[in-house]
């Protein structure tokens, strides 16, 4: 079976792979197991991140222009999803957000079950970090990058224009 999506990103950890496919609609992570035998055969589609999954307690929905799996990170029973774009209307005007990034976990680090959404991380939203800017303004694009590693987290925001310099291209680092 042949599965076609543009993926700008994917993650790899231990026998778990997952890609983010920006072409799929409003955007979706798609979730594989079975990555760790020598030929691939026990490669196993598991499921797929979208906005309002089912799959998914408690998912939040937007739509394609949030951009949802810009990015993607896999680390033991962690996974992050940048959401570089986003908006929304207020009446008929339309106002961009800066991008945002979505923290799941699981019940073990050796496949996806018990996936569960956890927090929405970005300006705006009630899982600020402790100390981070604010990314509010438009194409800020926080978000836009993602990576976990040993309980940390490193996000990118390359429109980040922060102290009016232009656009810097900024990264933060979040410890959990």
């Amino acid at each position: 079976r042949r599965v076609l999506f543009r993926s700008n990103s994917i993650s790899l950890n231990g026998d778990r792979l997952a890609v983010a496919a920006q072409g799929d609609n409003t955007g979706a992570v798609h979730l594989f197991t079975g990555l760790n035998s020598a030929n691939f055969g026990a490669v196993v589609w598991d499921s797929k991140i979208s906005s309002g999954s089912g799959n998914v307690a408690s998912m939040p929905t937007f739509d394609a222009k949030f951009q949802f799996a810009s990015s993607v990170s896999l680390d033991g029973n962690l996974l992050a999803i940048g959401a570089r774009g986003g908006g929304y209307y207020v009446g008929s005007t339309y106002t961009l957000w800066p991008g945002r990034v979505f923290l799941f976990s699981m019940d073990n680090s050796s496949n996806f079950s018990g996936l569960t959404y956890r927090a929405e991380l970005g300006s705006g939203t009630t899982n600020v970090a402790a100390g981070m800017p604010a990314f509010n303004a438009v194409d800020d694009s926080f978000g836009a990058s993602v990576a976990l590693s040993s309980g940390r987290m490193v996000v990118g925001a390359h429109g980040d224009d922060t102290g009016n310099i232009g656009d810097r291209k900024s990264t933060r680092l979040n410890s959990s």
